[in-house]
């Protein structure tokens, strides 16, 4: 009886193999090859024809755009006046209305009125209104995202030559050829970013400011910084600036401008603290990178029988990582990044002055002690006897993480615009004869994902988990004026 079970379990299982073949060869035989010359026509017609009416079309709304207010005002003076609209000679106005400034602080809190839209009303509300409304700004963090575009011309090649992993589910075709187009004439990229994680139970999390945008940073230095007026520039006391480099570390790092700069700055003042530091070798799950050929068709990985999370739901098939983000397991640093901000454990890390305590204290250091804890030296070394206890426990940690991150907006970059801008950025944080002066402490943050060529552990139901460090660089320069 047993043998018989057992027949007809093997015999159910050749069938369940057999039928798998034959409908993978189905799909690589007549499927893809469609799904290729449709791309392909896209590619070759849709899309040229699709790329320069929006970039016409965009051109004409900047242009009305840049010239609506003059064509505004040159309207209004063709209309008549009308003088019974003037106000009287004789009629006052109390420059805050009936309400003393107590009571529309009152109302900012329970009303929930916006503070930015009070202090633009008048002076009086600017300098009543203000430095209670910009308090919330006394400590500032500021988070740039960026990337060589080595890995997005990859993914993007491929995607234009084979199309997507999963016809069925939703996927952005033209932006990825608009992005292919545009990204080819750049080094490097930024991204702006947030995390989906609920820190709404955070300890100070009401009080965190967190600027992604490039432009809102470029804002922040070059124009509120400058300001010696603005309320908002005298209500900062911290500036905390990471910069995350998700593809590119090395290349970055060892640039000379970026290594003069950060040394000159470093050895014009005696109470600038610079620490280097290269966190230990950790996991992260990273499946499907194979931008070579048809992503079907890879030996032993192929997308179509793998239960690898393509989204935070299990076994739900999405194109979010491949071709939309491009970037996957390299937003484990960032993720990293946002808790250390939430927790207030960032604006601790102005304080650090030694080597061994910014190694026991960055924003890897509970991600790597987690993964010790779960035993990653032993996972290395047991799994090539067959077993792998803790493995999927990493996966799970690392793949939450990581689908925490998403994409808000992209923008290309040139090489020597990013280096300006850094330099910018660490001249006005680091200068005590620049920006920020003597008055603000700040503290500024490199993190870089840097990827070994080395899988230590793969398994064919969830995918694999690579070797990764990151390489960091923190410059502290205290406030000499509490």
């Amino acid at each position: 009886m047993k043998y018989n079970t057992g027949t007809e379990v093997l015999r159910f299982h050749s069938k369940c193999t057999r039928e798998r073949v034959i409908f993978e060869n189905f799909l690589l035989s007549y499927v893809r090859p469609t799904l290729k010359a449709y791309t392909y026509f896209k590619l070759l017609l849709i899309f040229p024809i699709q790329y320069y009416i929006t970039t016409y079309m965009d051109s004409i709304y900047n242009y009305l755009s840049m010239n609506s207010t003059e064509l505004i005002e040159y309207t209004r003076s063709l209309l008549p006046k009308d003088n019974s609209l003037t106000h009287p000679a004789n009629l006052t106005f109390n420059k805050m209305g009936p309400l003393p400034a107590f009571i529309w602080e009152d109302v900012m809190v329970i009303g929930g009125a916006d503070g930015k839209i009070l202090t633009r009303l008048n002076s009086a509300f600017y300098r009543e209104i203000g430095p209670r409304f910009y308090k919330i700004f006394g400590n500032i963090q500021a988070l740039m995202v960026i990337s060589s575009t080595n890995k997005m011309r990859k993914n993007d090649f491929n995607f234009l030559s084979f199309g997507p992993d999963f016809p069925h589910v939703p996927y952005e075709d033209f932006s990825i050829y608009k992005r292919n187009f545009i990204g080819s004439k750049y080094r490097y990229e930024t991204l702006d970013v947030y995390s989906t994680k609920d820190y709404t139970n955070s300890e100070g999390n009401s009080d965190v400011i967190v600027v992604t945008s490039l432009s809102q940073i470029e804002f922040l230095f070059k124009t509120i910084l400058n300001n010696p007026k603005s309320l908002l520039r005298k209500s900062i006391r911290n500036i905390s600036f990471d910069l995350t480099i998700l593809d590119g570390t090395e290349e970055l790092l060892e640039n000379k401008f970026i290594q003069n700069t950060i040394e000159e700055l470093v050895s014009r003042s005696s109470n600038v603290t610079k620490l280097s530091y290269e966190s230990p070798m950790m996991f992260v799950e990273k499946d499907h990178e194979d931008f070579l050929g048809c992503r079907w068709n890879t030996p032993y990985n192929s997308v179509l029988w793998s239960f690898a999370k393509f989204q935070k739901e299990f076994y739900e098939p999405a194109n979010e990582i491949f071709p939309n983000n491009v970037y996957f397991g390299e937003f484990l640093p960032i993720a990293e990044q946002f808790d250390y901000i939430y927790s207030k454990k960032r604006l601790s890390l102005s304080d650090i002055s030694n080597l061994n305590d910014f190694e026991n204290e960055n924003p890897m250091s509970t991600y790597a002690n987690s993964m010790h804890e779960l035993g990653y030296e032993q996972v290395i070394d047991i799994y090539y006897d067959g077993i792998d206890l803790n493995y999927k426990r990493m996966n799970e940690i690392s793949t939450d993480k990581c689908h925490d991150i998403k994409i808000k907006n992209r923008d290309f970059i040139s090489e020597k615009n990013l280096l300006n801008t850094l330099k910018f950025i660490m001249e006005s944080m680091i200068d005590q004869n620049n920006t920020c002066g003597d008055s603000i402490s700040t503290s500024f943050l490199i993190n870089g994902f840097i990827e070994t060529e080395y899988i230590s552990v793969k398994d064919f139901e969830t995918g694999y988990l690579n070797d990764f460090k990151t390489s960091m660089i923190l410059i502290n320069k205290p406030c000499k004026f509490n």
